[in-house]
């Protein structure tokens, strides 16, 4: 089977990914249980625990935030990580979910490798798997009780499911995987909000790589989301496409208040509820916009480039910026590994834009982090490939006199 669209490196077969998944996930669960385990390191992970335990308690995807009084949030969080912790929890405890989520997160890895091998063949698999395994942000997040280890695998999903749609071309089986890839994309939108818009993004890249795929991919994701904001309509009655919480989001991310602010703002008014304060944080962002625009715009450049590049001195930052280097030069120095990062790019891009309108930080960065590091896989395979080629060509010299 050759690789995907774009691909550098051809028909290359050496990436074997079954015994590398089953390495990466035995390491994974090992790091997440052993090394990384923090279970409550992110205040939200009190809330997704609550939902998951209401869900094992029959009350259904509900919690009561102890900050407002115990009033009732039914769709603030998105749904899709508590339904997946719920069964964990029931079975193993947080124990058993943070092994889980290490060994998925290690599967992921090799997954990465995966689409490493399909778009630059065996070196561009290899160098995207040490480069997933080594990410130790991964494990960081992996460690606690949060939404981004399941989104990121989700996404890589997506995107392994949408290749393989367009290498299939035409036929049931094309239809068949790009209707999977809009299943998971529904998926990973209702784990993680920016799912939606890399939801969007994926359309633009279908319409100019295949726009026969466009149809079953929106209809699947439709169908599979439809279920939420129906269910939210009988609960809140209002429509509610994913989560109650963007405009405090937006507001948080784009105004000189802070976090703990927001909060105590809500708790001293929990009578305006949960679809109060969805309104009250938008006529905020609305007066914050109108007021100072020019400073608003000032930050939302800034932000956009802090996502891309982050400040500050933290221990990991250094691994970032160089992967990141390596990824533009391949971006900007070879073709063959811009049209390979076609889908990828459209997937970071639209990261880049929802963080870049809220809230930029390392947990809103790290679900972009794998794309970086599957750019720069691809850029190493075409340079070593480049060389090799450079090297079987140099023509021997000749003897004189």
């Amino acid at each position: 089977m050759s690789a995907g669209p774009g691909s550098i490196g051809g028909k290359d077969r050496r990436f074997p990914f079954l015994p590398v998944a089953l390495l990466s996930g035995i390491v994974g669960a090992f790091v997440t249980r052993w090394l990384t385990a923090l279970p409550y390191g992110n205040p939200d992970s009190h809330a997704f625990e609550a939902i998951a335990r209401s869900l094992l308690a029959g009350r259904g995807l509900v919690y009561e935030e102890p900050m407002l009084g115990g009033l009732s949030f039914f769709a603030y969080r998105s749904p899709g990580y508590p339904i997946f912790l719920a069964p964990l929890l029931a079975i193993g405890g947080i124990p058993l979910a943070l092994t889980v989520q290490g060994a998925l997160a290690g599967v992921t890895a090799a997954l990465i490798g995966r689409l490493g091998e399909r778009l630059g063949g065996a070196r561009a698999a290899w160098c995207a798997w040490a480069l997933a395994l080594t990410w130790w942000p991964t494990w960081v997040f992996a460690g606690q009780l949060l939404s981004e280890s399941l989104y990121v695998t989700l996404s890589v999903l997506v995107l392994t499911a949408l290749l393989a749609a367009l290498r299939a071309s035409k036929g049931p089986r094309a239809v068949a995987l790009a209707a999977l890839a809009g299943v998971l994309t529904a998926a990973a939108a209702l784990t993680r909000s920016p799912g939606a818009v890399v939801g969007v993004a994926l359309v633009f890249g279908l319409l100019l790589l295949s726009p026969r795929l466009v149809v079953p991919y929106l209809v699947a994701a439709v169908l599979a989301w439809a279920p939420w904001p129906i269910r939210n309509a009988i609960k809140l009655g209002a429509f509610v496409p994913l989560t109650t919480n963007a405009a405090m989001n937006v507001f948080d991310g784009n105004s000189p208040v802070e976090t703990a602010a927001c909060w105590d703002e809500m708790a001293a008014h929990p009578e305006r509820g949960e679809l109060g304060f969805e309104r009250y944080f938008a006529e905020r962002t609305r007066r914050e916009v109108l007021a100072r625009p020019v400073e608003l715009g000032r930050g939302l450049i800034w932000k956009g480039v802090h996502y891309v590049i982050p400040s500050g001195r933290k221990p990991f930052a250094w691994m970032l910026r160089a992967v990141l280097l390596v990824a533009v030069v391949g971006l900007a120095g070879f073709a063959s590994v811009r049209k390979a990062w076609l889908l990828p790019g459209l997937i970071y891009i639209a990261q880049w834009a929802v963080s870049t309108a809220t809230v930029v930080g390392d947990r809103h960065r790290y679900p972009g982090e794998w794309l970086i590091v599957l750019a720069t896989a691809l850029t190493i395979a075409a340079w070593w490939g480049r060389r090799a080629e450079a090297e079987t060509h140099t023509p021997i010299a000749q003897p004189t006199g």
